[in-house]
């Protein structure tokens, strides 16, 4: 355990953390449970920064909002009333359903670089990494089906 990136972790005030730590493993504390930072950050409620709780859920509600934006094309803001992104997110989903339908209707073309049905393929088996032991290439034969279901 790397001492002040676990205060940081657990939000403690480091200085006032490895102060108490410190001074009472110098004066002998056996107590190791007592000094873990979440253990001592219960016992010790001034020495935590809430401003670092607020920092991070912020920062998580920037990034829910920023992927939303990417994801959907939503044009979400700060200034957005709970209503109006609730209509945002509905239209979204709506869109999302709607994609997902014309996708069942209309399957997959299969692949004008696959072979003809019926025919072998015969590929080379790619390189062991380097370091590795020396292995006599193989290769991979593939068979496609004569009904091959797109």
């Amino acid at each position: 355990m790397i001492v002040p990136p676990s205060a940081l972790r657990n939000d403690l005030d480091v200085e006032q953390y490895l102060t108490d730590v410190l001074g009472r493993l110098l004066h002998g504390a056996r107590d190791y449970e007592s000094m873990l930072p979440h253990v001592w950050r219960a016992a010790h409620p001034e020495a935590v920064q809430t401003y670092r709780e607020d920092e991070r859920r912020d920062a998580s509600e920037r990034r829910r909002r920023h992927r939303a934006e990417r994801r959907h094309s939503l044009p979400l803001s700060a200034e957005s009333t709970p209503e109006q992104q609730a209509e945002i997110l509905c239209r979204a989903k709506a869109k999302l359903l709607a994609d997902l339908a014309t996708r069942a209707a209309h399957p997959r073309r299969p692949n004008p670089t696959e072979p003809a049905s019926g025919r072998a393929v015969v590929r080379p088996t790619p390189r062991p990494p380097r370091g590795g032991r020396a292995v006599k290439r193989a290769c991979t034969v593939t068979t496609f089906a004569q009904d091959a279901v797109a």
